[in-house]
Formats: structure tokens, sequence, C-alpha cells
């Protein structure tokens, strides 16, 4: 789905011109803008659709890195942790780590949190240092996740918001959360291994991403330039960037109702920013709900 400017459209959009007498003269003059500046918004509108294709296949691959961990490495830490866990911290955050390191699909996973609860969805220790989850209950923020404190169920899913979690200090952030239950030796319930990740530490992740490629695609580009890009994540009528994304661009994407254009397939457009030129493409994101969108806008002049 496309929508690209007319000229009036650029017109009105790259010159604030008035076509008085002269006007054949003024319209003259005006026209190497206007075709720079429609030039600008294509060029802009592939560059973010390149680069979007780069990095929306890295989202379904590193959902399933945790969702297909996460109960290996559940039932790995039932036999890795102390045997009095809430007592010995230490020795149940060294074994947290222990379980991700031998677990394969979890070691490199993108996750922002590993933490071991207890049966009642409190923290006892999570692999972070300074540990801001420790005695903070994951199954008040997220009550999905409730059903893994059954040792006979699999992994529950949630979305939301808990403090603790954010990857920002300010400004909104979602997390995606997991949990598994972990059982003993004995066959009882301990807990729940718990993982997943900050929206928007995730989206700085998939942006670091693009920037190597957009990178390596300069070296060899005529001019050499790097477009200025961003990535967001969206979920309803929010956009969630890396940690230092302008809020003003932020707003500009969600208010663009992506999560809903998706819905029929890819969708791309360009707009204008802070005064600047953005091409915006944008995937569906079903791992993150029906109402998501992958995004990356991308502005070259």
């Amino acid at each position: 789905m496309r929508n690209r400017r007319s000229l009036p459209a650029a017109l009105a959009f790259c010159s604030t011109l008035s076509v008085h007498a002269p006007a054949l003269l003024a319209l003259t003059a005006a026209l190497p803008t206007l075709v720079a500046c429609d030039d600008s918004a294509k060029r802009s509108e592939q560059a973010a659709v390149a680069t979007l294709a780069q990095v929306s296949p890295l989202i379904d691959k590193d959902m399933a890195a945790v969702r297909d961990g996460l109960p290996d490495g559940a039932k790995l830490l039932g036999t890795e942790l102390p045997t009095d866990a809430a007592s010995d911290l230490k020795g149940t955050q060294e074994a947290i780590q222990r379980t991700r390191e031998k677990t394969d699909s979890l070691r490199l996973a993108k996750s922002t949190f590993f933490v071991f609860t207890g049966a009642d969805g409190v923290v006892i220790r999570s692999q972070n240092d300074p540990d801001r989850l420790v005695e903070k209950n994951v199954f008040t923020a997220f009550p999905d996740l409730k059903k893994a404190a059954d040792p006979k169920s699999g992994v529950a899913e949630a979305f939301g918001s808990m403090e603790e979690m954010r990857g920002v200090k300010k400004g909104d952030d979602m997390e995606w959360v997991l949990s598994a239950p972990v059982v003993g030796k004995d066959g009882k319930l301990r807990g729940t291994f718990t993982s997943g990740w900050s929206f928007r530490l995730y989206a700085y992740y998939l942006e670091q991403q693009a920037k190597r490629y957009l990178d390596d695609q300069a070296k060899t580009s005529s001019d050499h330039k790097i477009p200025v890009m961003y990535v967001y994540i969206v979920k309803g009528s929010k956009a969630y960037g890396a940690p230092d994304t302008p809020d003003p661009n932020a707003d500009a994407v969600g208010k663009l109702d992506l999560g809903s254009k998706v819905k029929s397939g890819s969708y791309r457009t360009h707009v204008e920013i802070t005064g600047r030129v953005f091409g915006v493409a944008a995937d569906p994101a079903k791992g993150f709900g029906d109402d998501a969108a992958i995004v990356v806008v991308a502005s070259v002049y």
C-alpha cells in the first residue's frame, strides 16, 4: 500500500512559495527544489523499505529462542537451584546464570531479564545486578503468568508494564514476559523461570542491526551518506523506540495507526516529522499481537 505526494502536495511541503505575477517565473524557479524534495521522499522511503527487510525477520527468530528455550531452562534450573533459594540469593543468581549458559536457545537470547520467582510470583532473584526485581510480584503485574504456577503447564505469556522491567528511566515502555514452571528433584513446584524483554531495549537491539546494514550500504554508495533512521515496535497506538529516540518522532509514528494499517500486509508511505521528510516502512509483527507492527523510518537528504 502506498501513499505518495503529488506535485501540489510536494509544493505545499517543500516550500512556502506564493504564486503571484510573474507566476510562471516563480514556479519555474521552484521546480528544482520540488524535484529534489520529491526525490528525497522517494529515496527515504526506499531506504526504510530496504532496512526493514533486514530487521523484520529477526523478530520471529528472537521470540522463538525464548519460547523454545524457557521450558528446557526451567527443567535445568530445577536441578541447579540451591536447596533454599530464598536464603542463598547468590547461589540462586549463579544457578540462573549457569542455566542460561547451558541452554543453547537462551545463551544468546535477546532477553533483558531472567528471573526465578516463588510459586506465588514473588521474585526471589534475577540475573541482573542491581536487582530491581527482587521481592516484586510478577503475577500482580502480569496476571496471565499465574498459569505457570501449575507444574503441568507449559509456557505462559503476557504483555504489560512493570516499573522494574522498564528499559528506560522515563517515557512509555512495555514488556513481553514469559514464565515456565520450575519443578524440583522431588517433583514439586518450586516456582517459575521468567524471562522476556523491554520493548524499547529490544527496539534498540534492532536499531543497532539496522545501523550496521546502513553503514555497509554507505561504503558502496556514490555519496557514502547514511540516512537518519529509527526502528520502532508499534503496539496499539503506541510506538516504542530505542531509549534515545526523540519523543516527537515516536509520537508521530504512533499517530500513523500502523498496527491497523499492516493487518492487510506491509505498509509504505512518507511523512513529515519535525520539518523533515521520513520514509516509513511497516510490517506486521504477529508475535507481538494482531495490533502490532515493526517499523523503520528513514530520512535521506
